[in-house]
């Protein structure tokens, strides 16, 4: 076959031999091969774009698998959804545009429909009540709010029920944004808030809810009355409500706050809250969070109950065992003060009849004399002083003399002297021939100390101390009726100082024992209750007048005795005896030897016959081997074994007509006047000085 010539194709070879076709056939592929020559660059482009376009169908055919592949993870998802969406318990729409789209089984069982398909195409606020509508559609233009809003859903049937709705802005299946409500049935919720509202009603406690993620809080009681708050002003969430914690506490209410964050078990804390008129209360609050869907502290309950008045009895309680603790003390003080008054009365009482014997046993020099004089003032002195210990001790009662105000206030000042700061100016204005009373001078010169120091505090070591005294008669028809007094004449005696004063709550106060405004350490608030307590022992009363910065004045009214003036039973220094003297007999019992040496020689100075006994049990022994010639038992109160008072009793039991003079390093007492009204003749105290003792001594042995 030429070059030039075109081949045969095989299938025409086949056929039937048929010249004329074959040669228009060849002529026919000749004219096409003619024109494939010419046209070569058109049909090398054409063949280019067919292999262009079958890569392309290639790729098209790969992309159109990718996007089945993503419509059917889609359908996937579009399915898992629905299934979620079912087997949610929270009613779930879909909507645009403000009409449904799509709702779950749960919507249609909440809102009382057959089938979630009757929610399509409805308007989003047909399930809303009308009153919750205006809310609604407020809360739905602002998706991203993570706070959920309260409103009343609409049933089917129309009722209603309280729901809480939250919307959120998601793609959907056509590209488009939808919003998906979500909404929970919060009936048993309500519920339970609205038995927690009534048990707030009907306890006194304080209940309350917290939500955390909204920080509101609601009260349930009467908070506002607790408080004393007007409309509007109870605190909403946590920080108004710090606003009301005490400043001290407020750390501990913050840390109590921010644990609610962190942790799920119940906390339980006590504070202090300030009332709007300032006065505190203290509080429990006890909280739990509340589990809502496996999640904890999203709210929280809580109770706070008002244990002012528990708190206030603890902190009494703690107050009055200080207050015992402290009193159990000052009474073992008192009773060291006592018993060492006492171990002192009876050596004063050697030191002073030695002194007084040794001046009457002869002549002696000038100088010796002076000495003894001394020794003699010196023991009086002395004495004053134990009957001031004895005072504090409560040993000195019931000692009744007749004695002057005016020399009670002298002697109060002196002893005060040694500390009162220079710096006070002390005014005396008392009156001259003022009335006497009765009354214990130890426990008066005790009280009115007791008065001075008050007043030195007051005024802070500096300032004017006056003292004035007077007699004053008060009428029947004008009786002071803040005075516990009858009328008739009173002996007065006013104490004023220029200090800070007190206020009216204080004043109510003042004389209750333990209470005091001085500092810790600086005062035992028993002053002012026992100078009280002093006075009205001795029949008076006390009146106090005070004003803050300007200063106090105490009055204390003491029942007078009508006179001026005090006239005693005149003695011979030593009874004038005959010489039938020395048969009368004295049995004299005291456990201290010197003391008993003493007594016994001055008596027999004096010219008697004197027994005398250690104890309880030789003094029955020398009474009874003597008793026909014992005239007097001078008879010690306190002794060892057998006490004063048990010696008595048996001594009367062997005498009914026994005289016994009482006497003691303490002063008289209940026990001394037991005795007194039991039989006894009479009683000194020790010290006492020769003339007291010969002018009783005589005046018992005189008596029936």
């Amino acid at each position: 076959m030429c070059q030039n010539e075109l081949p045969v194709p095989a299938e025409l070879a086949k056929t039937e031999p048929h010249k004329d076709n074959i040669e228009k056939r060849i002529d026919e592929s000749y004219n096409h091969f003619t024109i494939m020559t010419k046209h070569q660059d058109d049909i090398t482009a054409l063949w280019a774009r067919i292999e262009s376009l079958e890569a392309e169908l290639e790729e098209n055919k790969s992309t159109s698998l990718e996007l089945k592949q993503v419509e059917e993870a889609l359908h996937r998802s579009e399915r898992r959804f629905h299934f979620l969406a079912d087997a949610a318990i929270d009613a779930i729409f879909v909507v645009k545009e403000g009409f449904c789209l799509d709702a779950n089984q749960a919507a249609a069982k909440m809102f009382g429909y057959d089938d979630p398909a009757d929610f399509l195409g409805m308007d989003e606020l047909d399930i809303i009540a009308p009153q919750s509508r205006e809310t609604v559609t407020q809360y739905i233009c602002d998706a991203e709010s993570d706070i959920p809003c309260e409103a009343i859903g609409l049933r089917k049937d129309e009722s209603t029920f309280p729901v809480e709705i939250k919307s959120r802005e998601i793609g959907y299946d056509d590209g488009d944004t939808v919003k998906v409500n979500a909404m929970r049935d919060v009936t048993s919720r309500r519920d339970m808030e609205y038995r927690f509202k009534l048990a707030g009603q009907i306890t006194r406690d304080l209940l309350y809810e917290w939500d955390a993620q909204r920080d509101t809080v609601t009260w349930f009681g009467n908070i506002d009355a607790i408080l004393g708050l007007s409309l509007g002003e109870r605190p909403g969430n946590i920080r108004e409500w710090r606003n009301f914690v005490h400043n001290e506490d407020r750390p501990m209410f913050d840390s109590m706050a921010a644990e609610r964050y962190m942790s799920p078990e119940q906390i339980s804390r006590e504070y202090r809250v300030r009332c709007k008129d300032g006065s505190v209360r203290y509080w429990t609050d006890r909280s739990a969070p509340v589990v809502v869907e496996h999640q904890k502290g999203i709210r929280w309950l809580g109770v706070c109950s008002d244990i002012t008045q528990l708190k206030e009895t603890e902190l009494e309680k703690v107050k009055v065992e200080k207050q015992l603790q402290h009193a159990q003390k000052m009474e073992a003080i008192g009773r060291l003060a006592g018993g060492i008054a006492h171990d002192v009365n009876n050596l004063l009482g050697v030191i002073l009849n030695s002194a007084t014997m040794l001046k009457l046993d002869g002549p002696v020099d000038e100088d010796i004399e002076e000495d003894l004089e001394n020794i003699v003032e010196a023991c009086k002195r002395g004495r004053d002083l134990t009957r001031n210990l004895l005072g504090f001790a409560r040993k000195g009662k019931y000692v009744r003399e007749d004695l002057s105000v005016n020399k009670v206030v002298h002697d109060a000042i002196s002893l005060l002297s040694r500390t009162l700061s220079k710096k006070i100016k002390v005014d005396f204005s008392l009156r001259p021939r003022l009335d006497h009373v009765e009354g214990d001078p130890a426990q008066l010169e005790h009280a009115m100390l007791n008065l001075f120091i008050n007043a030195s505090d007051a005024m802070d070591d500096a300032g004017v101390l006056s003292i004035t005294t007077d007699t004053v008669t008060i009428p029947s028809e004008s009786v002071p009726p803040d005075l516990k007094l009858d009328s008739g004449r009173y002996v007065r005696m006013d104490i004023s100082d220029t200090g800070k004063g007190m206020d009216e709550a204080t004043l109510l106060k003042a004389v209750e024992p333990f209470f005091t405004t001085k500092p810790e350490g600086k005062g035992t608030g028993l002053g002012l209750s026992m100078v009280y307590g002093t006075i009205r022992s001795h029949r008076g009363d006390m009146h106090i007048e005070s004003t803050p910065g300007v200063g106090t004045t105490i009055s204390i009214y003491l029942p007078s005795l009508n006179r001026r003036k005090t006239t005693m039973p005149s003695a011979a220094p030593w009874p004038s005896l005959a010489a039938e003297s020395t048969e009368i007999s004295l049995l004299v019992i005291d456990d201290e030897p010197m003391v008993l040496r003493s007594t016994r020689r001055v008596l027999q100075k004096m010219g008697y016959n004197v027994h005398t006994a250690r104890d309880g049990e030789e003094a029955l022994r020398q009474f009874k081997a003597h008793q026909s010639e014992i005239s007097l038992v001078v008879l010690d109160m306190i002794m060892p074994d057998m006490d004063g008072s048990q010696v008595f009793s048996v001594l009367r039991q062997l005498d009914p007509a026994v005289k016994v003079l009482i006497c003691s390093g303490y002063a008289r007492d209940r026990k001394v006047e037991t005795l007194l009204a039991g039989g006894a003749r009479a009683f000194i105290q020790k010290p006492f000085d020769l003339e007291l003792l010969s002018h009783t001594v005589k005046t018992i042995l005189e008596s029936d």
